[in-house]
């Protein structure tokens, strides 16, 4: 199987250019990009791919001994490949603004190979090499006495960061701590309550996140965040102790949104956000994700970016990330999607739009609307973008 590769770096096309960033001397990056495909062509096993990926690095040191990988997902519909080992590899930039690509290759059981590599001043310089059970520190590598053992079902970078306290490891594993992985479906409610818990103690935000809703024309005038005393829960008796906690902790956080009354100009009625439309509850968690990355920078991967949300409101979501107003830290987009209304040279580049498509043999291959003349399509009206960037 053919190895696949979505880039964020930019061609030579100059359109646009506010969908780009220089993230340092010698590389340009795209702000967002977009991946199409019909039904089952692979779109969402590409962004499931990135999110094990990531996943393993993130959980790799709470594997115990003998504990199955289970990133680990070969392609089955080739007997030879059922067997073969998984590879991964991401160039990225750094905190420290350096560029450097990280690799690993596993079965079920254990890590096959690891290796880190960075350029400073575009010079190719060894982190380390692993090929078991052999650990190499390279030149760049800081702490030359950190211990060189870890499980076999873990990777050297994490057990580095988390259990042998490595400081330059530790920064490159929070780089992918940020990186944020949603579906919109599924996770909508799990979503919802990280953006409550944020939002209830930053009112800064809380402020800013009302505004993105207003200007969405959701018809909502405000909205308030708040967390809820325990006695406001009135919960039957005959409930264990453990229940009745589990109740609370779920449902801490009450949302509210506040309608104007019709005819009645200083009048406004008070909702919960559930008694609003899926589609405002889905603005409410993405909205507030978005904003809070602004804050931070990072990536966000959102599959079926679409879903329940309409094409205008998924427009206006995307510019915010093209806006450097908006996105001063020039926090990365990558999404899947089946709207096509999307596909619009007044809204992407070419290199910001991917294709997913099934060969022969079941497999996906990932290409470039750069490598092909893409048809052009009419622009869309804009929500109101000024008002939300400016504040006015």
């Amino acid at each position: 199987m053919d190895e696949q590769c979505l880039s964020m770096e930019t061609d030579l096309d100059t359109t646009h250019m506010d969908n780009t960033f220089q993230a340092n001397e010698d590389l340009r990056l795209l702000k967002t990009t977009v991946i199409y495909g019909a039904n089952a062509s692979g779109k969402t096993n590409l962004i499931a791919a990135a999110l094990a990926f990531c996943r393993f690095i993130v959980n790799s040191t709470d594997l115990k001994k003998d504990d199955p990988i289970e990133c680990y997902k070969p392609f089955k519909l080739d007997k030879s490949f059922r067997t073969q080992p998984s590879s991964f590899k991401i160039a990225f930039l750094g905190n420290d603004n350096i560029k450097y690509q990280y690799e690993f290759s596993l079965n079920k059981k254990k890590v096959l190979s690891e290796e880190l590599t960075y350029y400073p001043n575009g010079i190719e310089v060894k982190l380390f090499t692993r090929k078991p059970p052999v650990i190499e520190l390279g030149e760049g590598f800081l702490d030359k006495n950190v211990t060189k053992k870890v499980l076999e079902n873990r990777l050297f970078l994490s057990e580095a960061a988390n259990n042998l306290g490595d400081e330059q490891m530790g920064s490159l594993y929070s780089y992918f701590k940020k990186i944020e992985f949603w579906n919109v479906m599924d996770n909508i409610a799990r979503l919802s309550k990280k953006v409550s818990e944020i939002y209830a103690n930053d009112s800064r935000l809380a402020q800013k996140l009302s505004q993105l809703i207003k200007v969405c024309d959701t018809k909502i005038e405000m909205t308030l965040i708040r967390e809820r005393d325990e006695s406001e829960f009135k919960l039957p008796n005959d409930l264990s102790a453990d229940i009745k906690q589990n109740i609370i902790t779920q449902n801490k956080y009450g949302i509210k949104t506040f309608h104007q009354v019709q005819g009645i100009a200083v009048e406004t009625q008070a909702f919960e956000l559930t008694e609003e439309s899926e589609g405002t509850q889905i603005l409410y968690a993405l909205g507030g994700l978005i904003l809070k990355q602004f804050e931070t920078g990072g990536v966000i991967f959102f599959d079926e970016f679409n879903n329940s949300l309409h094409p205008k409101l998924c427009r206006f979501l995307i510019r915010l990330f093209h806006n450097p107003k908006s996105n001063p830290k020039n926090t990365q987009l990558i999404f899947a999607t089946h709207e096509t209304t999307l596909l619009d040279n007044s809204l992407f580049r070419k290199d910001q739009i991917w294709f997913t498509e099934k060969n022969k043999f079941g497999e996906t291959e990932l290409f470039s609307a750069s490598d092909f003349n893409a048809p052009k399509f009419d622009a869309q009206p804009l929500m109101k973008e000024i008002e939300f960037i400016y504040g006015t």
